[in-house]
């Protein structure tokens, strides 16, 4: 078993990274993160409150963020899973969340790279996606 962990700040490539990778080999596929609320739900798999504790009283909440009005999570069964039939690759975003990730499955590896661009080049990015979150994401 085996996965990508591409982390750091908004707008620094991750996602055309994992695009480039899925296009080279199709078994690369983004690792859709639970999001409990509102809002864009392209690229991660909606949960309600009650599926969230229930992951919780399992201890399988791998990670936790709340960030953008949301919480954003990765649940060790679908981790797991993605683990066993391709190569998940993640986006938790903040270091610890790296070190969380990398520790949820016993037996997996991880190729791990931290993505940085200019604050300008965020920028530009961000307001290009029309996520109506700029100042959010530059903080």
């Amino acid at each position: 078993m085996r996965g990508v962990i591409l982390y750091g700040p908004p707008a620094s490539g991750k996602d055309t990274i994992t695009t480039a990778l899925h296009r080279l080999d199709a078994r690369y596929a983004l690792y859709p993160r639970l999001k409990v609320s509102a809002g864009p739900t392209n690229g991660y798999r909606m949960a309600d409150e009650a599926t969230l504790a229930q992951l919780r009283h399992n201890g399988d909440v791998v990670w936790e963020k709340q960030r953008y009005g949301a919480r954003y999570v990765v649940d060790r069964p679908s981790l797991t899973q993605r683990l066993s039939t391709g190569v998940p690759v993640v986006h938790p975003g903040q270091r610890p969340a790296v070190a969380a990730v990398a520790a949820a499955v016993p037996g997996a590896r991880w190729c791990v790279a931290y993505l940085w661009c200019p604050r300008e080049v965020a920028a530009r990015r961000i307001i290009a996606r029309r996520t109506g979150d700029t100042d959010a994401r530059l903080g």
